[in-house]
């Protein structure tokens, strides 16, 4: 079974406060073995893969929580019936955006504030005048016209 933070609040449920939600799957197996029957593959000891499952939601109940005195955890089974294994770069950014919220959520709990950068280092070419010239800006504070508008003639100029 696996616990997530919540971010958001939760529904009441018979008078309580329902603080937490958690999950369990079953019958994963069943649909990820018809699909190896299929797609026959050889998993190594300590490999990594990357498993899509569809899944149905058979059942909610809510638990006391041991810890919370009258507060309850919604608990949701889930009942496998698709699945497929799939490449990583499928999933990577989402499971990445989700490490990166769930970080965040037990560091603000344990008071952990992080300093975000005001600006990102500029790029070599960030103040070039062809930069602010493709942005659409490069005239605001210039004196004299854009060398990029206006090309300098070669002739009669002595150049």
């Amino acid at each position: 079974m696996s616990t997530m933070i919540d971010t958001q609040p939760l529904a009441v449920f018979d008078g309580h406060e329902v603080i937490k939600t958690s999950i369990a799957i079953t019958n994963a197996g069943d649909g990820l073995s018809e699909a190896l029957k299929v797609d026959p593959r050889e998993l190594h000891i300590g490999e990594t893969v990357h498993v899509v499952l569809e899944c149905v939601v058979s059942k909610v109940s809510f638990v006391a929580i041991k810890d919370a005195p009258g507060r309850l955890a919604r608990v949701h089974v889930l009942r496998a019936g698709g699945a497929t294994m799939v490449d990583a770069d499928l999933v990577e950014a989402h499971l990445d955006e989700q490490a990166e919220r769930i970080l965040a959520a037990k560091e603000e709990e344990l008071g952990i504030m992080r300093l975000t950068p005001v600006m990102d280092e500029p790029s070599p070419d960030e103040f070039s005048l062809e930069h602010f010239h493709r942005l659409g800006d490069h005239l605001d504070g210039m004196v004299g016209p854009c060398t990029l508008c206006f090309p300098r003639t070669t002739e009669g100029d002595g150049q």
